[in-house]
């Protein structure tokens, strides 16, 4: 599973996404692993996103 970042406006406008907490607790409860970080670290650097929420090619290369 890959966690999705948490949706604040202040961290998106400053670049410092984190990730929505409620997936590390599915993952645990599940057994599932967790791919943590990869699309909010992508999604806080302007030179890897095409817009405010999708990875550019590049970005979508990181997290690959």
């Amino acid at each position: 599973m890959v966690a999705i970042p948490e949706f604040n406006r202040m961290k998106a406008v400053f670049g410092n996404l984190t990730d929505h907490p409620l997936y590390k607790e599915i993952a645990k409860e599940s057994a599932t692993l967790l791919i943590a970080d990869a699309l909010s670290d992508v999604l806080s650097d302007n030179n890897l996103k095409s817009d405010q929420v999708h990875p550019n090619a590049k970005g979508y290369e990181v997290v690959s």
